[in-house]
């Protein structure tokens, strides 16, 4: 399982940029539910969810050593 940003495009910080998911699933859940608010305007803010860290199946755990 993997922790996902919601980053805007500017770089600013908002209410939303800066969130650190779980899931794929529920950082694309609020970003839809900003874009579902807003119909054909220019002076909306664009976002981006990006992979923090990701754990593949089946990949070893690395602790460091003693």
């Amino acid at each position: 399982m993997g922790s996902y940003l919601i980053r805007r495009d500017d770089g600013i910080s908002d209410g939303i940029a800066g969130q650190v998911f779980d899931s794929y699933d529920a950082a694309y859940a609020v970003v839809e539910s900003y874009y579902a608010d807003i119909c054909c305007s220019d002076d909306r803010e664009y976002y981006r969810i990006e992979v923090l860290s990701e754990e593949l199946p089946g990949s070893p755990q690395l602790t460091p050593p003693p």
